[in-house]
């Protein structure tokens, strides 16, 4: 199976859009760094969910873009958009032009000479696609023709793609399968990479990767995220999405944490299906878990999709286990 870019796209977007939510309540912190670059300073216990957030927190987790404006401090991590409908996630720039250079590292080693050493390490440049401003991307790379196995690192010096820039190091190690010229892994870590585009700028700090397995492509990350002087912070974050022919099925997982807000944890009641001429899934289902309410047991939310064009919130707001508020079906639009 060949790692298709429409599948990325839609499936980073996906999960993109998730790293926003509205939360209140909590107390306490912490902290947490990647090696020497940024630290989280902020909160590191669960945000608490209640019915005032519960349609906000719904909204931020599926779309952004036109919403950003009324989201409060999460709308941070969002890329604003001129458009009715989703806007384009920041962190989803980060990851296409991150993308799109480890394909050309592939494609030079491919093209590079033969040795008959089994391991070779050749070194390029590379420029971006920005039209008047490309930059470059100059990268070291061993690897063995024989196993696929590959490492080295990359230098970005304004490298442009799609108008989104990068500036800094990355490492990376993966596997290629030498038969048919396809990742079959590969893994991104970082050191304060920064990212400068039309939507605004991030900083990175952690680790991104790729695999695949079968039909299914496997998103992982743990990453600190820097936009505007805020430091947040996302663990073990996986999305596994599998690709068929008119649809895709996705599953998600993992924990966001905000600042000052606190953290939720996402997991998936139900894999969302997707048309793939849709914006929105009609089945499925997404769980948020936060702070322990009243009733001593943990807040949650269920957001259901009922079709490609409504959706269900509910809300259990004091932790009894019963989904005590209930939007009814609704228009995804209306959220």
């Amino acid at each position: 199976m060949g790692i298709s870019k429409k599948v990325i796209v839609r499936w980073m977007a996906i999960l993109f859009s998730l790293f926003t939510f509205i939360g209140c309540g909590g107390s306490g912190g912490g902290s947490s760094s990647g090696g020497d670059g940024l630290s989280y300073t902020g909160r590191t216990d669960p945000a608490l969910i209640t019915e005032a957030n519960s349609h906000d927190l719904a909204l931020t987790a599926y779309t952004s873009g036109e919403f950003a404006g009324s989201l409060g401090s999460f709308a941070g991590l969002e890329a604003e958009s001129s458009v009715n409908g989703p806007g384009r996630p920041l962190l989803l720039h980060v990851w296409l032009a991150l993308h799109d250079s480890m394909a050309q590292v592939d494609s030079a080693a491919a093209a590079g000479q033969s040795s008959v050493s089994a391991v070779q390490t050749e070194s390029q440049t590379v420029p971006g696609d920005c039209p008047g401003a490309p930059g470059e991307a100059r990268y070291t790379i061993t690897a063995d023709d024989v196993t696929g196995v590959f490492s080295g690192s990359i230098q970005y010096s304004a490298y442009c793609v799609d108008d989104t820039t990068l500036n800094g190091e990355a490492g990376f190690t993966g596997v290629l399968d030498t038969d048919a010229g396809e990742f079959v892994s590969f893994r991104f870590t970082f050191d304060n990479l920064t990212s400068n585009s039309g939507f605004g700028s991030v900083t990175l700090d952690g680790s991104m990767e790729m695999a695949v397995s079968g039909e299914t492509v496997t998103i992982s990350m743990s990453l600190l995220v820097d936009n505007e002087g805020e430091t947040f912070r996302i663990d073990d974050y996986q999305i596994a999405a599998e690709d068929f022919i008119t649809y895709s099925v996705v599953s998600f997982s993992g924990r966001f944490y905000h600042p000052d807000e606190g953290y939720i944890t996402l997991s998936t009641g139900a894999p969302l299906y997707i048309n793939h001429s849709d914006i929105y899934p009609y089945d499925g289902v997404l769980l948020f878990t936060g702070a322990d309410g009243s009733a001593d047991g943990p807040t949650r939310i269920r957001l259901t999709a009922v079709s490609d064009t409504t959706c269900r919130v509910e809300a259990d707001t004091n932790g009894d286990g019963t989904y005590d508020y209930d939007s009814g079906e609704m228009p995804w639009e209306d959220l």
